[in-house]
Parts: C-alpha cells; structure tokens; sequence
C-alpha cells in the first residue's frame, strides 16, 4: 500500500488584469540568464508582471534574418503582435543579443548589425503606435551594452 500523500496546495495573488511595459526578446541559452535578469531588472527596471519575455534560439538575430529563420521569424513576429494587440500597455520593445551565440555564431559586430536589422524589420512588417520605443542591448561574458539605433531608424513611420 502506498503512503498516504498531502496536497501540497499554495496561495497566490495574480493579478487578474495584465499591463505589462515591455516586451522583451532575448535567447534561451542558459549561460547568460542571469545577464538577461540582470538586464530585465536593473537596466529596464522591470519586475515579473510589468513585461513579456519572449525567449527563442538566436535572440533578436532571428528578426534581423527572414530568410535563414523564416518559421521563427514569421512565429516571433506573431507572438509580438499579439501582445501589442493584446496589452494596450506595450510601450517598449527591448531586442537583446549576446556573445557566443549557438544558434547564430554571429560575431559582436554582426550581432549588432542584426538588432539593427531586426529594428528595421519590425518597422516594416508591423504596425503600432509611434509612442512604441525599441531599445537595443548586446550581453556578453563581462557586460551589457545599449546599442543606439541608427538614425535612419530612430522614429518609427506609418
């Protein structure tokens, strides 16, 4: 006969209405987690709740190159455009990139090429309120850096 077992039955208090600030789009590669917390926390300063972390394999690089990701880059668009037509609070997207990619093995300078690249992409393929800022940052093993955007494609155009 086996043992008796308790449920083990824990309170929580979710919130019934979402209004997240950010969406941000960061890769899955466990070494640089607590870079992307780091990040989350300290430099956006954002708690859980107050934004939508989208993790996929490559990052923002995955918005920079339809055509070598065309599933997930079409997968990633969708899932921000469900939040910015489902969280009227969105008002930031934050595209980060990192050192040592797997999934890319894109050096620095292209990787922050492609958060360039990615900014000009969602600019053409979706659209939102031009109140949406996009914020750039590249991680790696010692630092995290804000990547400024190009003038070209500092203001969004509808």
């Amino acid at each position: 006969m086996e043992p008796c077992q308790r449920r083990l039955i824990v309170k929580v208090n979710v919130p019934r209405e979402a209004n997240p600030k950010v969406v941000v789009v960061y890769c899955v590669d466990p070494r640089f987690q607590e870079a992307f917390n780091f990040l989350i926390k300290e430099k956006l300063g954002l708690i859980w709740g107050k934004f939508v972390p989208l993790t996929i394999e490559g990052g923002a690089s995955i918005l920079a190159r339809p055509e070598s990701y065309e599933q997930e880059f079409s997968s990633l668009l969708d899932r921000i455009c469900f939040c910015l037509e489902h969280f009227s609070s969105i008002e930031q997207i934050a595209l980060v990139n990192h050192e040592d990619c797997n999934r890319t093995k894109a050096t620095k300078e292209i990787s922050i090429e492609d958060l360039q690249n990615a900014t000009a992409n969602l600019n053409s393929q979706l659209s939102w309120p031009s109140s949406i800022e996009i914020k750039l940052f590249y991680v790696d093993f010692n630092s995290i850096e804000a990547i400024p955007i190009e003038e070209r494609l500092a203001t969004k155009t509808t």
